[in-house]
């Protein structure tokens, strides 16, 4: 039977950050699809609604960039936490 060790708070930050970054990036995906296609597909060339629509989604891709950057951020803390655990010295007989 397969034990399951208990994440350490790094571990569940840099998960909640990656899941964080995936919602964020998804959400940047979807509104690039409706700026993209919405022109031609929803409001039939109406320039103010195609402009605000790139606006929303310049402002969700920093969103999604910042995201990213906190995800390295988690990344680098789990590693540099899992390093700095001193390694259990094995007794000898």
């Amino acid at each position: 039977m397969k034990q399951i060790e208990s994440q350490s708070p790094y571990q569940t930050r840099a998960h909640r950050s990656t899941l964080k970054l995936f919602f964020w990036v998804a959400v940047w995906v979807a509104s690039f699809a409706i700026a993209t296609f919405g022109p031609r597909l929803l409001w039939d060339k109406a320039a103010p609604i195609t402009w605000i629509a790139c606006a929303v989604t310049i402002l969700i891709g920093i969103v999604a960039i910042v995201a990213n950057r906190n995800q390295i951020r988690a990344k680098m803390k789990c590693s540099s936490a899992s390093l700095s655990k001193p390694i259990p010295s094995a007794s000898v007989r």
